[in-house]
Order: C-alpha cells, then sequence, then structure tokens
C-alpha cells in the first residue's frame, strides 16, 4: 500500500517497469492513457501491459464478490485458500 503516484514509488523501490493488465478494449484506452502519462512523469519507469487468457477476459474483482455474496461457486476463479479468506472477509 502506498499513497501518491505509482512511477514515484515504482522510483523509490527501485524498479525500472510498471505491470498493468487489461481485459477488454475498452480497458485498453484507459491503460493506454495511464501508460502515457506515467511516461512523461518519469520516462525511466516503462509500462508493460498484459493481457488475461480467455476465461478471464470479462471476470472483475467487483463479480467475483457478488459471485460469493450470492452464494456462488469461484472455484474456478480462486485457489480455495483464497476462496476461504474472500468468504471470511466478507462473512459468507
Amino acid at each position: 500500500h502506498f499513497e501518491g503516484l505509482s512511477v514515484d514509488f515504482a522510483r523509490e523501490s527501485g524498479a525500472i517497469c510498471l505491470i498493468r493488465g487489461f481485459r477488454a478494449l475498452s480497458d485498453f484506452e484507459y491503460e493506454l492513457s495511464i501508460a502515457i502519462n506515467n511516461r512523461k512523469l518519469n520516462p525511466d519507469i516503462d509500462t508493460i501491459s498484459l493481457m488475461p487468457s480467455e476465461p478471464y477476459l470479462f471476470l472483475s474483482s467487483h463479480m467475483v464478490k457478488e459471485i460469493v455474496n450470492f452464494g456462488g461457486s469461484v472455484a474456478h476463479y480462486l485457489s480455495p485458500e483464497v476462496e476461504q479468506r474472500l468468504r471470511d472477509k466478507l462473512g459468507k
């Protein structure tokens, strides 16, 4: 957890790049604007964008939490340990 700009945190941590992910085309435009602005703020920090495998293209943390809140299984998205921690956190 940190406060401030991610490029500043990266520099202070000795990182040389930021790794970001996007799912759909709408994410790409948003992530591209972030990468361009980060480059302007600190040209020494690169941004690497990753695209997920097809099963995860339209998955979000909000969606996973909603599935858990309504009693559904998220076993195909999360390891058993992570699923249990999420259920404990949400009181499910």
